[in-house]
């Protein structure tokens, strides 16, 4: 069984994710193998641009996200899809790492 997609990815948006996904993974190696890497002009240029390219992407499908529902629907799936989990890796980290200690 073809199942078809309604909708047609943007290509363009899947490379600059793509790019910066890369980029933010060498970004880390960078930090973990070179002690100066904040005054490397490729560690400047990489922290120039990755995360806003992040936010730019992300801004650009925010609104027609919220428009696919109501507010407090999206709200609330964000919360269970990100928050949640977030809390509670959060808090098992702590017990597991820290030893219970939150502070």
């Amino acid at each position: 069984m073809k199942v078809t997609n309604t909708k047609s990815r943007n290509i363009y948006f899947d490379l600059l994710k793509g790019i910066a996904i890369i980029l933010v993974a060498y970004g880390h190696v960078l930090q973990t193998f070179n002690s100066d890497w904040e005054s490397s002009s490729i560690g400047k240029t990489i922290y120039a641009f990755h995360m806003p390219l992040f936010m730019l992407i992300s801004g650009y499908f925010f609104y027609p996200s919220v428009q696919k529902t109501d507010m407090t629907h999206f709200i609330k799936k964000r919360f269970i899809h990100l928050y949640l989990p977030s809390l509670i890796w959060g808090l098992f980290s702590c017990f597991l790492i820290g030893g219970g200690q939150i502070i």
